[in-house]
């Protein structure tokens, strides 16, 4: 009796721990009212980005903000700044990065190129932060068109996103050929011959990302394959052949599926009865 007690005792408190864990994980909550990014292509190769993000701080303190580029995919990203309205902040070293208000610092962790920046505690708050780089050899190059290929909003966030605009322009004489999104679901509409923008038509859940692909006018942009294009292109054809797969076979396959349960829902009791 006394030895039942004591695991009800230790079940208890595991729960217990559990949920003060849970908790403490919920006290900080934010959402980004707004995520919009202009990318312009240069006639170099390169592409600058410019990221606004309008971030509701809704629950607990935040010191700081964190942004992850994937950096499989390009070789380099320089001139980074990042600021706020009226207000930009300082560069510091990885080494010097001391959690000091309106500094920010770079570094590369998992595969991805990080951009910290630190401000003023921050509760129940709405702020908006300025982020800009520029990509080098970050672009696809094809006989048919060169590509732009890019995650807006990467799947590596914790809260959603309400709303998200991305704007593409190319350089002349360059023209945009053809478009694609992938991720989110999203309008697009082409201002000019330069110019696309992509609307987001959906909240975009934590872990789900937003990319975007555009072909433009060949030999415009200076540049070549860089050795990361093979693997990409063989990833993009997984995904489009997955994609396929799922467009043709997994109604059927689901029906499959639900078909066979209500076989063993239903045959199954009489099965057993026959095997008695």
């Amino acid at each position: 009796m006394f030895r039942r007690s004591l695991r009800w005792l230790a079940l208890v408190i595991i729960l217990l721990v559990i949920t003060a864990a849970f908790a403490q994980a919920q006290e900080k909550t934010l959402y980004w009212a707004r995520w919009d990014t202009e990318i312009t292509i240069h006639r170099d190769g390169t592409f600058r980005v410019v990221e606004r993000q309008t971030i509701e701080f809704t629950r607990g303190t935040f010191t700081f903000g964190i942004r992850g580029i994937p950096y499989r995919y390009l070789t380099d990203i320089t001139d980074v700044t990042v600021a706020e309205e009226g207000r930009t902040y300082a560069f510091r070293a990885l080494t010097e990065a001391a959690e000091e208000p309106w500094t920010f610092t770079t570094y590369i962790e998992d595969g991805e190129f990080k951009i910290r920046w630190f401000f003023p505690p921050t509760a129940d708050e709405r702020r908006t932060f300025i982020i800009a780089y520029t990509v080098h050899g970050g672009l696809r190059y094809y006989e048919e068109g060169d590509q732009l290929w890019w995650k807006v909003i990467a799947p590596a966030r914790a809260f959603p996103v309400k709303a998200a605009r991305v704007t593409v322009r190319v350089p002349e004489p360059a023209e945009v050929q053809k478009w694609a999104v992938y991720g989110t679901q999203a309008t697009a509409q082409q201002l000019d011959a330069r110019t696309l923008v992509f609307e987001a038509t959906e909240e975009i859940a934590p872990r789900q990302e937003f990319e975007v692909r555009v072909q433009f006018t060949p030999d415009v942009v200076a540049g070549e394959p860089q050795p990361w294009q093979a693997e990409a292109d063989a990833e993009a054809a997984a995904r489009e052949r997955q994609a396929e797969w799922d467009r043709r076979w997994r109604p059927v396959a689901n029906l499959a599926m639900i078909a066979l349960g209500l076989l063993l829902l239903l045959g199954g009791p009489a099965i057993l009865y026959l095997l008695w």
